[in-house]
């Protein structure tokens, strides 16, 4: 795939930003929500057939240290990440398919890894293969990011395959380093049309947000991975932290992807979960939505909900799979519900800055306290 051009078309005066993707494969605006392998595996669990409209889909391949040594050790292990990656390219064929290699904060990467990482990627036919972010100086960063950048094009050449580079950019880099990284790359954006952020906390890491704000007019597309569904900090924080990143300019989402911690027992109470609040773009749990609404019945026609009461809908979901599967449809069928809602949300954000009034939208929906990310 190759990325022809990006365009910014309306700035918010406050907040926001619309641009347009334009590749060889797709043409897509943004800001919009992408959807992850764990999203695709919802569906496929869900025996739902409606497909999803994201423009972006993210293969999540989850890295601890453990999993690195044999990856780079074991011929299984890099066949195995290989079949996966290529199943989800496969899968994602009517979006823009990327990788977000997942591992360890500040992970020192050697060589042979790094290469192994980038060929995966091309090899299993990905549209876009990320650089993975390796500790160092901003001026060795840049170094480092122009020679992976250049192996992936001759190898990609090699396999008869355009694959776009994107290094990544943890959003955690002290102030005067990221600021020194992303210049860097937007001085170069003919090399690199595309970087790929990596989420920390907004309440954290201000500056480097603000930053990119002030610098809208790059005509870069900013995809940001591993967003929560809230924003970490407090414990009864309820607001969307998928529909923070856009604020700044970022202009596509994907949402984190637990490690994982333990299966939930079978008596699991499903009103625990959260769920995903168009009108004011927040993801409540479901006792708590039930409680303030006073109903059981959503009203929501999308695909994961039809119409149906929060019960109806985990029945559904349960009895659609495999016992085995049934919980983990359950966390699903909420979770497709927030992929298909959250991206309609998106739709109508772009609208709201378009007119140069995206922060009453945000106003309206997340309320004043949203102040602390607009203002």
């Amino acid at each position: 795939m190759k990325i022809e051009k990006v365009k910014v078309r309306a700035i918010d005066d406050v907040a926001g930003r619309v641009a347009e993707v334009s590749t060889d494969k797709l043409k897509f605006q943004t800001p919009s929500r992408g959807a992850t392998s764990t999203e695709y595996n919802y569906k496929k669990t869900l025996k739902l057939a409606e497909p999803f409209d994201n423009k972006v889909g993210e293969y999540v391949g989850r890295f601890n240290a453990e999993d690195i040594k044999r990856f780079r050790a074991k011929n299984g292990s890099y066949s195995n990440r290989l079949k996966q990656a290529a199943f989800y390219g496969s899968a994602m064929i009517f979006a823009v398919s990327k990788t977000f290699p997942q591992h360890p904060k500040n992970y020192a990467f050697d060589e042979d890894t790094i290469r192994l990482l980038v060929e995966l990627q091309i090899e299993a036919g990905l549209d876009v293969a990320t650089i993975p972010f390796a500790p160092m100086s901003a001026g060795n960063l840049l170094k480092y990011y122009a020679r992976w950048t250049k192996h992936c094009e001759d190898y990609g050449e090699r396999q008869g395959r355009e694959t776009v580079a994107a290094p990544e950019v943890p959003m955690y880099l002290d102030e005067e380093p990221f600021q020194r990284v992303m210049e860097g790359l937007w001085d170069s954006r003919a090399a690199y049309p595309l970087v790929a952020l990596t989420y920390a906390p907004i309440r954290e890491y201000k500056i480097n947000y603000d930053f990119l704000r002030k610098e809208r007019e790059q005509e870069t597309w900013l995809h940001i991975s591993q967003v929560p569904r809230v924003p970490p900090g407090a414990s009864r924080e309820r607001r969307s932290a998928m529909h923070l990143p856009q604020i700044y300019g970022i202009d596509t989402v994907t949402t984190a992807i637990p490690w994982g911690g333990g299966t939930p027992k079978a008596d699991f109470d499903f009103a625990a979960l959260r769920y995903f609040d168009r009108p004011t773009l927040s993801v409540p749990r479901i006792s708590e939505w039930r409680t303030e609404h006073g109903s059981e019945n959503p009203n929501c026609s999308c695909p994961a909900c039809q119409g149906r009461g929060f019960q109806e809908i985990a029945e559904a979901a349960q009895g659609s799979a495999e016992e085995a599967d049934g919980l983990s449809a359950l966390f699903g069928a909420f979770r497709l519900h927030e992929v298909f809602e959250s991206g309609l949300a998106f739709d109508e954000g772009r609208v709201y800055i378009t007119e140069n009034g995206f922060q009453d939208y945000l106003a309206e929906r997340l309320g004043q306290g949203v102040s602390e990310f607009t203002g």
